[in-house]
């Protein structure tokens, strides 16, 4: 969650490093330059012998230029971020988490050591939620939300592979009525019944991914796999009876990941999670449901009683603060490039001043200096955003993995790469645009007389 997020230490030393490097690298060249003068000539030439030669003017265009390129590059990868988290956030997450409240539950009494013990507990609270009035359903989990907990796996008629090697998949223990709860849509086969016990045969469902990934040209239902849930290898397979949607909450996570559910009969935990779907506001059934917990059992803790909305929110919160610092690295870069523009330009027509009040003297106009000092500041901007957009373009691919492609349509991933240059281009013009104005302010007489 974003309430984790923590300095790293070692990133910040090599970030402060970096800065002290680059502090020493690029104030070294002007220091050198300084030094090697020639007195001489100076004094011999007077002021104007200190004015930029071809070469440092050449030095100086380079640096801005690389300086729109980079910022152009840091801001097509912050607005394609930001637009792939806007879709996370808007985007179906497989289940409905409107008018759902939930609350987790961990047995700390010795009397639940057992596991059916475990499991006759969370059977009668959901019966006891189930018939009160103003609930629609209610269920339970083990885990819920899908990259909490990972498991491997193998699959019946394929080589036994070390447990270190062996595929991964989420894994959740859910009651029969969890998946009508959330509302994830069972597509294929069945879903898990009361009679889905420790005597009966051990079954599974699986998503839509889990399907791709491992039987894409198969029949899936009848697939036995066995499921590593202990630190043990079990000895027992378990059927596919059910294939249900991909399901996804957290920021940044792909809701084609591989998940499989076994019903919780069948694996008994000590803590779960309840989720009640209620005819109106979630949040008003909080004393409802622990006093339907704790009519049972008054010792039983409850914890992190909150809605599924919050639920989600909470996990997709890293997702707004990256967004949130991507955008202000953006306009940092933005800034950067701006002041790096408008600071070459403004010594341009500071050394220029002579020049320019030789141009207005012999009839130059105040429009024919402006576009004269905009045109420089423009040429700078197009070489800028043309090498941003050469490193965009690849940055671009980089930061969209195919099924991210699929999800949101490429044009609008283009509209944002336009977009960014667009930008670029008129942050250069408005740098480039202040300075012109100052030269058209230039009086000849006063240029002259200076020089």
């Amino acid at each position: 969650m974003a309430l984790e997020v923590t300095i790293d230490h070692t990133v910040l030393a090599f970030t402060l490093g970096a800065s002290v490097c680059a502090a020493i690298f690029f104030g070294l060249a002007p220091a050198l330059h300084g030094t090697a003068l020639d007195f001489h000539s100076t004094l011999k030439e007077g002021g104007r012998a200190v004015s930029q030669s071809r070469a440092r003017n050449r030095t100086h265009n380079v640096l801005v230029a690389a300086e729109i390129a980079l910022a152009l590059a840091l801001l097509t990868g912050a607005g394609i971020f930001v637009q792939n988290f806007l879709y996370e956030v808007y985007s179906d997450h497989g289940f409905d988490p409107n008018q759902v409240l939930t609350a987790n539950i961990s047995l700390s009494s010795a009397r639940y050591k057992e596991p059916s013990k475990q499991a006759d507990f969370f059977k009668s609270v959901i019966q006891n939620l189930d018939a009160l009035p103003g609930v629609i359903s209610a269920g339970a989990t083990t885990t819920l939300v899908p990259s909490e907990r990972a498991i491997t796996f193998s699959i019946a008629g394929q080589p036994v592979l070390l447990r270190t090697k062996r595929e991964r998949t989420a894994y959740f223990t859910i009651s029969p009525d969890y998946l009508h709860t959330l509302r994830i849509p069972l597509l294929r086969g069945r879903s898990f019944l009361p009679t889905d016990s420790v005597q009966a045969p051990p079954v599974a469902l699986v998503n839509q991914a889990f399907i791709q990934h491992y039987f894409p040209n198969e029949e899936p239902l009848g697939k036995r796999v066995r499921l590593d849930t202990s630190a043990t290898d079990r000895s027992d397979w378990t059927e596919i009876v059910g294939i249900v949607g991909n399901v996804g909450a957290r920021s940044g996570e792909q809701k084609d990941m591989p998940q499989v559910y076994e019903p919780y009969l069948q694996r008994p935990s000590p803590v779960m999670t309840f989720a009640l779907r209620t005819s109106s506001d979630p949040a008003a059934f909080a004393p409802i449901l622990r006093r339907a917990v704790w009519n049972l059992d008054n010792e039983q803790p409850i914890t992190a009683v909150q809605t599924m909305n919050q639920v989600v929110a909470d996990y997709r919160a890293g997702g707004v603060v990256m967004g949130s610092l991507m955008g202000v690295f953006a306009g940092l870069g933005i800034a950067l490039a701006i002041v790096g523009v408008f600071g070459v330009m403004a010594y341009t027509v500071a050394r220029r001043t002579h020049e320019i009040g030789i141009r207005m003297a012999l009839g130059a106009k105040r429009s024919d200096v402006l576009r004269m000092v905009l045109r420089k500041g423009m040429v700078l901007g197009a070489f800028g955003v043309g090498i941003g957009l050469a490193l965009g373009a690849p940055l671009m691919w980089l930061l969209l993995p195919p099924e991210d492609q699929t999800a949101i349509p490429f044009n609008q991933h283009i509209a944002v790469f336009l977009a960014a240059a667009f930008l670029m281009g008129l942050a250069a013009l408005l740098a480039s645009y202040i300075p012109a104005r100052r030269a058209t302010k230039v009086d000849p007489i006063v240029a002259l007389r200076c020089e």
